[in-house]
């Protein structure tokens, strides 16, 4: 400072209030100049690094990298990908990062990877957010005579979970007959009534892998924890459990933490507990300690029921009669029949039309399908002869008389339509070769378009043939 300024205090004062805040404002600078120039040090590294190594090895192992901090001994890059992710790149790469770091910053540092994925976190994240379908619900479940046991137990569990005798409540039945929306449903239930509530839903097979990458970690401690604290533990698919031992031991300490809890725990199967191969018997038992409950194929009303209830959410405009042509000849998985909807619903959606029962024959194609009844050529026959009140030879034989051209074209379209035969197969029953089977077949196809009564005639055979 100048003398003056020592002479007068003021100034004195003034200046030693501007060194201060420079100082200050040359500190930040400094903080944000490293931060900047980390970044910028650590770009220039991946310039470099992704000359020297595959782009796709590049792209997968070394773009995702962040850097944590940088010494005058050690640079630290984090992985977002977990503790395998972090030992590869040690494994793998750390001397091309090592070369180009010391190549840039003119120093040899030592390279440390550290990975910032914590999967206890993301568990608990994902805890909070409930996996659950909201349309699994108790009200768009239909109820027939194959699951009413199962139903009835499931809302009795969901009303006052843990409180009643069903503990665990075990469902069990082959695939696509409901067993997930009632698992699903009950937990939706809960939660409308406490949403505070700690409702788990998980699968067997997420189960599993979750319980890997605790393991990968070397948290299997925590993984327990983030199950036993909940209030409602829901189960898919416990078969998928068969054979392993090491998980299954930390189920069964589960199982029984909630259940000495009084927490309830309802688990669903495709078989039966006793006849679960490859699960330990001390599981089996645990399963059948609580209430077992069947679901089994719907009947034909039951399927029609559900049909109508899934139409009627799609708002699909649909006829009774495709409805039960569907019930009838679908087979008893109801997803498999919410498939057959779909496909009703893009065809009427692409054409701008409804589909009757005729174009549902078509479009559907049951004969493809294992749970239709099989249906032979010569059923065929005999129910056109039927409709048409002629005779089958007629038919068959190619008889010239007008009245049986459309006949015996109709057996060969509804054989082509119905059937598993072949062209060639359809033509040495009709005693014609397969260009003949075509044609008869197109113009068919060209009448139902133009011709009522012949659009009619495919509805009303169909019938007869389905019907039988």
């Amino acid at each position: 400072m100048s003398a003056d300024a020592f002479n007068n205090p003021f100034l004195f004062l003034l200046l030693y209030v501007l060194r201060e805040f420079a100082k200050i404002i040359i500190f930040n600078l400094g903080d944000k100049t490293k931060l900047m120039d980390i970044q910028s040090f650590w770009n220039n590294c991946l310039i470099e690094i992704s000359s020297q190594i595959p782009a796709e090895s590049y792209k997968t192992w070394i773009e995702p990298l962040r850097v944590k901090d940088i010494s005058n001994s050690e640079i630290v890059l984090l992985t977002s990908k977990g503790e395998i992710h972090s030992h590869f790149l040690e494994d793998k790469f750390s001397d091309v990062i090592c070369e180009t770091v010391a190549k840039l910053s003119g120093k040899s540092l030592v390279v440390k990877f550290e990975s910032d994925l914590n999967i206890a976190d993301t568990l608990k994240n994902n805890r909070l957010k409930t996996n659950l379908n909201k349309d699994y619900n108790f009200d768009s479940f239909i109820v027939g005579k194959n699951n009413e046991f199962a139903h009835s137990a499931a809302f009795a569990v969901a009303g006052t979970p843990g409180a009643t005798k069903f503990n665990p409540l075990f469902i069990y039945g082959k695939s696509g007959l409901g067993k997930t929306h009632l698992l699903q449903a009950i937990g939706n239930h809960v939660l409308a009534s406490n949403q505070k509530a700690n409702v788990v839903y998980t699968s067997s097979v997420q189960f599993v892998d979750e319980y890997i990458k605790f393991i990968e970690q070397k948290k299997s401690d925590e993984f327990s924890i983030l199950y036993k604290n909940c209030d409602l533990l829901l189960m898919d698919d416990i078969q998928f459990l068969s054979g392993k031992q090491g998980t299954q031991e930390v189920f069964f300490h589960i199982f029984n933490d909630l259940f000495l809890s009084k927490k309830q725990i309802v688990i669903t199967s495709d078989k039966i507990p006793k006849d679960l191969d490859g699960l330990e018997d001390r599981l089996v038992s645990r399963f059948q300690s609580g209430l077992t409950v069947d679901i089994q194929p719907p009947n034909f009303e039951t399927k029609v029921a559900i049909l109508h209830k899934k139409a009627t959410k799609n708002q699909l405009n649909i006829s009774e009669d495709v409805i039960e042509y569907i019930a009838r000849n679908a087979s008893s998985n109801i997803r498999e029949m919410e498939g057959y909807l779909i496909k009703i619903l893009a065809y009427s959606s692409m054409y701008n039309v409804d589909v009757d029962y005729t174009k549902a024959v078509e479009i559907l194609s049951f004969k493809n399908d294992s749970g239709m009844k099989k249906v032979y050529v010569e059923e065929v026959v005999d129910k056109v002869a039927q409709y048409y009140k002629t005779s089958k030879e007629k038919i068959i034989k190619g008889s010239r008389e007008k009245e049986n051209v459309i006949p015996r074209q109709m057996a060969m379209y509804l054989s082509k339509k119905m059937t598993n035969s072949t062209l060639k197969s359809i033509g040495k029953i009709f005693m014609k070769d397969h260009s003949t089977i075509i044609h008869g077949c197109q113009t068919i196809e060209k009448l139902i378009e133009k011709d009522q009564t012949v659009s009619n005639d495919v509805f009303n055979i169909t019938k007869l043939i389905i019907d039988q």
